[in-house]
């Protein structure tokens, strides 16, 4: 009797593990598959918003080592014809943030997703995210269409204020005008 209960048990467990481990190998292979990350090479000492229209046929795309690379202008404007991630999370670790130099150099540019419901404070020139913007004016109806991001690097104390409507800026990166 205990030779057989034994041997239920020990099935019992080796089934436990078979799942988890089969499981876990599920888990890891499709987080890779989702989301290579995105890149965004900002120009040095920059400091407002940061605008990514994504899915745009005019936009530029560019994927170094596997990963969506953005090389922001000096308008912080970016048009890509990359289509907008369905796994986009803006709190993940999988979207970094660089200042870069003329001669290519890069400076990380750290994150924070600040709760404004706290007295949260962050350094000067912190990106914060995430901001989803939806048109907020009959100007910003070009854009009404397509989805598009807002990244702030500032500090806590501007964080929020008002931005400045998308056809008022020059795309610099793109064929459209």
């Amino acid at each position: 009797m205990e030779s057989c209960l034994f041997k239920a048990n020990k099935a019992f467990i080796i089934f436990i593990v078979g799942s988890l481990c089969i499981y876990s190998i599920l888990v890891l292979t499709n987080e890779f598959s989702r989301s290579s990350g995105e890149i965004f090479l900002i120009p040095e000492k920059y400091i407002g918003f940061i605008y990514i229209i994504y899915d745009e046929k005019e936009g530029s795309s560019q994927k170094v080592n596997g990963v969506n690379t953005y090389n922001i202008p000096t308008s912080g404007v970016f048009i890509t014809s990359t289509g907008i991630s369905k796994r986009l999370n803006m709190f993940e670790s999988s979207l970094l943030f660089y200042y870069i130099n003329s001669k290519g150099k890069r400076l990380q540019i750290p994150n924070c997703c600040p709760n404004r419901k706290q007295n949260s404070t962050f350094e000067e020139n912190t990106i914060a995210f995430p901001f989803k913007d939806v048109p907020s004016s009959d100007s910003d109806k070009l854009f009404s269409s397509k989805p598009y991001f807002t990244y702030q690097i500032d500090s806590m104390k501007n964080l929020g204020k008002e931005t400045i409507p998308l056809t008022k800026i020059k795309y610099e990166n793109s064929k459209i005008k």
